[in-house]
């Protein structure tokens, strides 16, 4: 009679009871204790490519192996239980299989791209006698066509006309033959790829043929020509003003000539992992550009370029998730949306209790903040598990389930059975933008103790410590910003402090007194300058002309001068594979310019509206005050210092100092590579007016003043009667 009583006994004792949890956005490190206490473990040990991501938990009443189960689901990640202890990591196999998923999205991009590309072209009409008619008709009405502000319509219009350029075509015809397997060079550690019809070392041989892409492309052209002789026209005016300048329309209305078989001496195809597009670029024998074309992975519609701000605006209003408290203020700090059509000139002090969080990323994830007051109240089903990345942290609507934002915000999520669960589609992507908790805390107290801008060589130091992939340094530095002090400019990419904080004290003694050459320079300094010379895009750490050399040179240098110059601005030296193409070597010189100055910051009046909020404040010498006080007499000559952006509260003026370095490459007597250093520090709490400076400060206000009267009496009186312009107006 008792043996059902025992059975039922036995059975309870091996059933779990049901658990509830919530986790708010929590690092799965900081989450192991609790996780262990919920499902009843002695302890729980976090696998290493786990520790830094971030769950949300939500659960009522559930069953304990179902919870462990989707928390190993939405982490690709398995339970083990050893003999120390329960372990939840991943297997060689899972990481394996995160690996082959990231290669195989990046494969299905890349592969995507070539099918636009196909279909773009195929859905082209023949370049053609009534073709060139049609597309000379349409360049005709955007030259006519009113430019109105906040509408992008005519944008698409003369990117359409563009499209159909017989260059753009060659674009879409060579991106056709590119392969997956081509793309599939870039990775993170080599993310700038150059082909070339002439290789040199420092690039590659182009992997398919197009001369008879160039033919086709020339004989386009010379169409064009025939039908389109005659100067460019001109676009719609910027603005009603007399000064005003005119918009582009675009490459086609601009090239008029034929094309010559000479123009294409030379062809490369640039590739790069962060832009994800490829560049053609076409240069004659004499190293001349001759065309360039570009062509773009990710495809534009007609809804992205008529986009209305404020009618989408006042849609999100509508959809936003109401928060309270600290995660209100949080949202309000790191995406600052005004509700009212309003901001402020300066932002509010954060509060002691958002403060504390901020500053103890490793314990309180900055995730956990506000994220989840969104997210968890805009999900009915019951229970959630979510893996967060730090994109995520800002949303103020419920938009990772609309589908709109899937290619902005992308994630697998599955919502059934009771259970919400939403992964990251590329793991390993996702972690590589997701700051270091351990890392970013130190550096959040340690710019919140010092209430100060970080001088040079802490913001070098702080550099070095970040990730190399410049796409993702801009993680910290956007967490680093809101505990900052901004009151000062201080603009300085990771780049050149990661040289700068490569260089050892003595080091940079010896750039400073005469040069140290590269090849005494650390390994780390002399990756570091690869990295920003050869891993940079087009127009970052470009090469510079030596205008130095010039002063008392021969005729003969002056003019090899000119002609370099041609080469670097507008020529293939703007490619920085043809400037050295054998890469760094030892006999190149680096040298460290100090250029520091005293300096006024002056700051900006308030704002009237969102239009006119351009910053803080701005930094210039006594001498420009001087300058722009004069300019502020004659507003009718000189209305640009009148715009929002150029204007300076004349009662708010600190004395500053500025620093100023600049570390130069030096490639030739002729050539330089160059990155700046620049930071502004308060040498004087005082607050003084145009007028209160002090003595010697005003004495060079009044310089200033003074040279900017001359020029404009040397360039004469202002006329506007009958609609005349000044052909020589004074410099700006």
């Amino acid at each position: 009679m008792f043996a059902p009583l025992i059975f039922g006994v036995l059975l309870n004792a091996h059933q779990q009871p049901k658990i509830s949890l919530e986790l708010r956005g929590v690092r799965l490190e900081n989450a192991a204790m609790t996780l262990a206490k919920t499902f009843g473990m002695e302890s729980l040990e976090i696998g290493p490519t786990l520790k830094n991501e971030v769950i949300l938990v939500r659960t009522k009443d559930a069953e304990p192996e179902v919870l462990k189960a989707n928390l190993a689901k939405v982490l690709n990640a398995s339970w083990e239980h050893r003999k120390e202890g329960w372990r939840f990591t991943q297997t060689d196999e899972q990481k394996d299989a995160e690996r082959k998923a990231y290669d195989k999205a990046r494969y299905k991009f890349f592969t995507e791209m070539v099918e636009k590309s196909k279909k773009k072209l195929l859905a082209m009409p023949a370049f053609d006698e009534a073709q060139c008619k049609k597309i000379l008709k349409e360049l005709n009405a955007l030259s006519s066509t009113p430019f109105k502000r906040n509408d992008n319509s005519l944008w698409r219009r003369i990117s359409k006309v563009d499209e159909q350029s017989p260059m753009s075509r060659f674009g879409y015809r060579a991106a056709m033959r590119i392969t997956p397997e081509v793309w599939m060079k870039l990775t993170e550690d080599n993310p700038r790829v150059v082909f070339s019809t002439r290789p040199n070392n420092m690039q590659q041989p182009f992997p398919f043929r197009v001369d008879d892409l160039l033919a086709l492309t020339i004989q386009e052209q010379t169409q064009w020509a025939t039908f389109a002789a005659g100067e460019p026209l001109r676009g719609p005016q910027a603005g009603s003003g007399e000064e005003e300048s005119y918009y582009y329309l675009g490459s086609l209305n601009e090239r008029r000539q034929p094309f010559l078989s000479k123009d294409f001496a030379t062809i490369t195809m640039t590739i790069e992992l962060s832009s994800q597009s490829l560049e053609f670029t076409a240069y004659d024998a004499k190293g001349k550009t001759t065309v360039n074309t570009s062509i773009n992975g990710y495809e534009s519609s007609d809804e992205d370029y008529n986009y209305d701000y404020r009618a989408e605006f006042e849609k999100m209003k509508k959809n936003m998730v109401k928060v309270e408290g600290d995660a209100a203020e949080y949202l309000d700090l790191i995406s600052p949306i005004s509700l009212t059509g309003r901001r402020p000139s300066k932002r509010a002090p954060i509060s002691p209790s958002l403060l504390q969080k901020l500053l103890n990323p490793e314990k309180i994830d900055p995730l956990s903040i506000a994220a989840p007051d969104v997210y968890l109240s805009s999900i009915q089903t019951p229970n959630v598990v979510m893996v967060m990345n730090d994109n995520q942290k800002g949303s103020r609507l419920p938009e990772f389930k609309d589908s709109r934002f899937s290619r902005f915000n992308p994630s697998n999520i599955v919502d059934a059975d009771g259970w919400f669960l939403m992964s990251q589609p590329n793991p390993l992507a996702m972690r590589k933008m997701m700051p270091d908790r351990k890392k970013l805390g130190p550096m959040m107290r340690f710019v919140h103790e010092n209430r100060r801008p970080l001088n040079l060589e802490e913001q070098a130091n702080f550099a070095l410590q970040l990730p190399w992939n410049q796409d993702n340094s801009y993680q910290y530095q956007s967490h680093l910003n809101l505990v900052a002090n901004n009151e000062v400019e201080n603009y300085n990419g990771q780049a050149p402090l990661r040289i700068y904080a490569s260089l050892p004290v003595a080091h940079r003694e010896r750039a400073k007194k005469g040069g140290i050459p590269f090849s005494a320079l650390t390994d780390q300094a002399k990756l570091e300058i690869f990295r920003a010379i050869f891993f940079s895009n087009k127009w970052e750490s470009r090469v510079q002309v030596n205008w130095e050399a010039m002063n008392g040179s021969d005729s003969k240098l002056q003019q090899q001068i000119q002609e370099m110059q041609e080469l670097v601005y507008g020529g293939i030296y703007e490619e920085k594979t043809f400037v050295l193409p054998n890469g760094l070597t030892n006999e190149l010189m680096v040298t460290i310019e100090d250029n520091s100055s005293s300096q006024l910051y002056c700051g900006r009046p308030e704002p009237s509206g969102e239009e006119d909020f351009y910053g803080d404040g701005r930094t210039m010498p006594a001498s420009s005050l001087g300058e722009y006080l004069f300019k502020l007499t004659n507003p009718q000559r000189y209305r640009y210092e009148f715009q929002a952006y150029n204007k300076i509260d004349e009662n708010n003026i600190r004395c500053a100092s500025q620093r100023s370095l600049t570390i130069k490459m030096k490639l030739s007597n002729m050539m330089f590579i160059s990155w700046n250093l620049n930071q502004t520090l308060l040498t004087d709490p005082t607050i003084y007016t145009a007028k209160t400076l002090p003595k010697n400060v005003l004495d060079e206000i009044k310089k200033g003043y003074e040279q900017a009267e001359k020029y404009d009496k040397q360039y004469g009186e202002y006329y506007n009667q009958g609609g005349q312009r000044r052909t020589n107006p004074p410099p700006q």
